[in-house]
């Protein structure tokens, strides 16, 4: 599992997922998305689904999780 990975979709970046002792803190990129920045999910499959849940509320595109260009994953 990587240490921190993207959370994008059709539009660009959304944020950054980085792992912490108890998952992943979600950093957000967007305006849209700053009521989930700084919450820290038990596994990075709930925060990618949350972060999804919370976009198709605003209407955003699709969300995808990718790795970063460090190769981390």
């Amino acid at each position: 599992m990587p240490e921190q990975f993207v959370v994008g979709s059709e539009g660009g970046t959304i944020g950054t997922a980085v792992r912490k002792p108890r998952g992943f803190k979600f950093i957000s990129a967007h305006d849209d998305f700053a009521p989930l920045d700084g919450r820290v999910f038990s596994r990075a499959r709930l925060l990618v689904k949350e972060v999804a849940k919370h976009a198709q509320k605003n209407r955003r595109p699709s969300v995808h999780a990718s790795k970063r260009e460090t190769e981390l994953w």
